[in-house]
């Protein structure tokens, strides 16, 4: 279904690009069929990664828990809270690389 979306969304900026967030909602809403609480399922999705990419967020989380390696004390304790998926890939992967260094 990400795929359609997409394929749809990039289509969409060929002819016109986006100038308000209820032309990408009246996109989802018009071209696919199902119902309401999917589609808003699938919007919040995409605002989600609009976010993600336009603050920069996995960069900063990066940048974050670099420096947190770098001031940590030894046998201090860090604490990170994760709101999905790709932010817990990230802060797994850098928690494995202090562990096992």
């Amino acid at each position: 279904m990400s795929d359609q979306v997409a394929r749809k969304i990039i289509a969409q900026r060929s002819v016109k690009p986006f100038e308000k967030t209820s032309e990408l909602k009246e996109l989802v809403f018009q071209n696919f069929s199902m119902d309401s609480d999917r589609k808003y399922k699938i919007l919040m999705r995409i605002f989600q990664a609009l976010r993600i990419v336009i603050n920069d967020e996995i960069n900063n989380l990066e940048i974050l828990m670099d420096l947190i390696a770098e001031n940590l004390e030894p046998k201090g304790l860090g604490m990170i809270l994760t709101f999905h998926s790709l932010e817990q890939e990230i802060v797994t992967a850098k928690m494995h690389q202090l562990v096992y260094l």
